[in-house]
């Protein structure tokens, strides 16, 4: 490598790294918070940003995990209602199979969606 490309290298390295640093990403404080789940005797973990009052932090996490749990669990329903109205339909299995996958993949991008308000919110993100 040529000096003048290991120089131009070194430089965006540099500005790379500093637009880390400003945008937050090291040096956050972060905790990890558990919630008993409504479903038997699960639980889930989110890692929250800390603020600047423990019992503020402790209220954010709580918001959050009653914000995705409450967007998870309607989705849940949701998806387990439209799947038994396929089961019950007269339709053929290669005919209800593409169906499920639809249905599987609409969960999956309302799950992803949910986490990223949750993060965008509160400051949480699964764990």
């Amino acid at each position: 490598m040529k000096p003048k490309d290991m120089k131009t290298l070194a430089v965006l390295g540099t500005l790379a790294f500093g637009a880390v640093l400003l945008s937050g990403l090291f040096g956050r404080a972060q905790a990890d918070y558990s919630f008993q789940t409504t479903l038997g005797d699960g639980h889930v973990t989110y890692r929250c940003d800390l603020l600047d009052d423990p019992t503020a932090s402790d209220a954010n996490a709580s918001n959050a995990h009653a914000f995705f749990w409450g967007a998870f669990l309607d989705n849940t329903k949701e998806t387990a209602t439209a799947m038994t109205a396929i089961l019950s339909s007269k339709h053929s299995s290669a005919e209800q199979i593409p169906v499920f996958e639809e249905i599987v993949a609409q969960q999956k991008i309302f799950i992803k969606n949910a986490h990223a308000q949750m993060q965008h919110r509160f400051g949480c993100s699964l764990k």
